[in-house]
């Protein structure tokens, strides 16, 4: 993760929020664990993004955005692709 999507975390925490970031919810359910989905990675210079799907209703589709640094993929920003 990169620094910027660490603060976000942290600040959203401070301000009493309780779902994980990346799925959304409070609580881990292991049945999307065989069913995840990523797209194909669409890739612009140092930024790339990918949807995510759970194979169930109850998370969200989430899109992901990585940024290369220092060669390194890194998730940089996680939102609702609802």
């Amino acid at each position: 993760m990169t620094l910027r999507l660490i603060k976000q975390i942290e600040r959203d925490e401070d301000n009493g929020a309780e779902a994980d970031a990346f799925l959304q919810t409070q609580e881990w359910n292991g049945e999307w664990a065989n069913a995840v989905k990523v797209s194909k990675l669409v890739v612009k210079g140092a930024t790339a993004t990918a949807i995510v799907t759970f194979g169930t209703e109850k998370y969200p589709r989430i899109a992901l955005t990585l940024v290369k640094v220092a060669g390194i993929w890194k998730i940089d920003r996680v939102k609702d692709a609802s």
